[in-house]
């Protein structure tokens, strides 16, 4: 069924819109963190569309994890206060939207307080599409619902990728808890030549063959999601890593893993150490074996690239996959901090499609069917 789009809403002069966006950045002292901008600014196509249209615009959206309390630190005023002035106009704004508890209830009539006064309802808000909230979904059995221009962009760019995906193809998955990643594994499991998997979602790997990795970032539930893949040879773990002391410290070494078969109670590192990047075996094995790849999915940083020098990997993977697209390539890639790595390296050109969405990219690329998206395929139109 086909997805209702700002296209298709009854909007003219007057109009009152409101608009979901992703407003889950970065603010540090009141202003916007560079990279988190990326986010908002894809806000700006739809939000210009609807000034153009003279409509009266509100913007609703949630900005960190205030657990249903009012927090001074997470207040939407510095985002506000940023696409105002990118677009000289200004703007109606909600709370943050998780400063009520009822919001990640999907409650109804918090879904209401939220339409009062509204006469279309606008998600331009793809990253939280996977997500059950009143904001996302409740609001679209009340207002008449259409997905915005990013979100209608993000779902025609993954769904090729999903659907058409030009083989020979390749994943790199990488952040923490794998059993998030699942969905989007067995998707391509047969179908991808390489799945690379680095980061910590690759301590999960280390620990279910049995080796030592001290107190690297890992769950039970993420060694539980390891296990089902350890078998198929097209799923590729590090052959290197590089680590370091957990709670800082400039000091670092290389360790070179050995081969499957032989790693059972290897010690990686030991306690007060962790896995804190892949070492530059693996990024020349990586590098040698997308060489050929037509696709190529990036999700994940390789290590903790907040820190010096654990950012390097995430930062050749960069370099790497924006190579490849500017060669011919097709580069699709999510998730804040991955977005981070590219922008702050300066490589988005190359890139088919940097999405707003992290889970909510694996997610749909793993076939799962997402809240938000169904709420704005449904037949019945409330107008």
């Amino acid at each position: 069924m086909a997805l209702r789009t700002l296209f298709d809403a009854p909007i003219v002069k007057g109009t009152h819109v409101l608009v979901r966006i992703d407003s889950d950045v970065e603010i540090i002292k009141g202003k916007i963190f560079g990279e988190s901008a990326y986010r908002l600014d894809s806000a700006l196509p739809t939000l210009k569309y609807l000034l153009k249209k003279k409509a009266i615009i509100t913007v609703m959206g949630h900005c960190g994890r205030p657990n249903g309390k009012k927090v001074a630190a997470l207040s939407l005023a510095p985002v506000q206060k940023y696409l105002e002035s990118k677009l000289k106009a200004k703007l109606n704004f909600l709370p943050n939207t998780r400063f009520d508890a009822r919001e990640e209830l999907n409650d109804a009539d918090y879904a209401r307080e939220l339409a009062a006064g509204q006469e279309i309802f606008i998600n331009e808000s793809f990253a939280n599409a996977h997500r059950k909230h009143a904001s996302t979904v409740a609001i679209t059995k009340i207002l008449p619902s259409f997905a915005g221009l990013q979100f209608e962009k993000e779902l025609c760019e993954l769904a090729c990728v999903r659907d058409a995906a030009e083989p020979p193809t390749a994943l790199i998955i990488g952040g923490a808890k794998i059993e998030t990643k699942v969905p989007v594994i067995a998707r391509f499991l047969k179908s991808a030549r390489h799945i690379f998997i680095v980061g910590a979602s690759a301590n999960a790997f280390f620990a279910a063959r049995g080796m030592q990795i001290g107190d690297s970032l890992v769950s039970k539930e993420s060694i539980i999601a390891a296990r089902k893949f350890l078998s198929h040879e097209n799923v590729c773990v590090p052959i290197d890593v590089i680590v370091g002391q957990k709670k800082g410290g400039s000091k670092f070494r290389a360790v070179a893993l050995p081969e499957h078969g032989a790693e059972k109670k290897f010690k990686i590192c030991g306690s007060g150490e962790a896995i804190l990047d892949v070492g530059p075996a693996t990024l020349l094995l990586m590098s040698e074996n997308i060489a050929s790849a037509q696709t190529i999915i990036w999700s994940g940083p390789a290590g903790l690239f907040e820190r010096e020098p654990f950012q390097l990997g995430s930062a050749r993977i960069a370099r790497l996959l924006s190579y490849a697209g500017r060669t011919g390539t097709h580069v699709v890639a999510g998730g804040g901090e991955t977005v981070t790595n590219i922008l702050q390296n300066n490589m988005s050109k190359g890139f088919a499609h940097i999405s707003t969405g992290g889970g909510a990219m694996l997610e749909f690329l793993g076939g799962v069917e997402l809240p938000a998206i169904r709420a704005l395929t449904q037949k019945k139109l409330r107008m």
